[in-house]
């Protein structure tokens, strides 16, 4: 049995509780994309990996955000727009 691994990162992604997939679905079934004037979601520095594959999967613009949450304020007054 040959596992690929697209197959694999799936696999994980189905059996964590956070990661690409768990994330694009919440974004989707949420229907928060009608409660706001954006499709933008800010992920932490710490898992910035997983912005492609969310960005594929939800369709919404993924920014990395910084690695503490303490550096919110600053990264919206500067980032944000």
């Amino acid at each position: 049995m040959t596992i690929q691994i697209s197959d694999f990162r799936v696999y994980i992604e189905k059996k964590c509780s956070f990661g690409e997939y768990s994330i694009a679905a919440m974004l989707n079934s949420s229907k928060i994309a009608d409660k706001i004037k954006h499709k933008k979601v800010i992920i932490p520095g710490y898992v910035a990996a997983m912005s492609g594959g969310l960005q594929e999967d939800s369709g919404w613009e993924v920014l990395v955000g910084p690695r503490e949450a303490s550096g919110i304020p600053k990264y919206l007054k500067t980032v944000w727009k």
